[in-house]
């Protein structure tokens, strides 16, 4: 059978910290929204939106 490992859960605090470093607000002339950086290349983000 292979290794595997249990975690504990993540304190949250540091969700809290992860979630104020990764967030983005996005205003455009119309409106505004809001997403999550999941990549970085140099000065290009990827942000995912809903």
């Amino acid at each position: 059978m292979g290794k595997f490992s249990i975690r504990s859960p993540i304190p949250r605090i540091e969700v809290e910290n992860l979630v104020r470093q990764t967030a983005v607000r996005i205003p455009t002339r119309i409106s505004s929204g809001s997403g999550t950086i999941v990549r970085q290349q140099g000065q290009t983000y990827t942000v995912l939106t809903k």
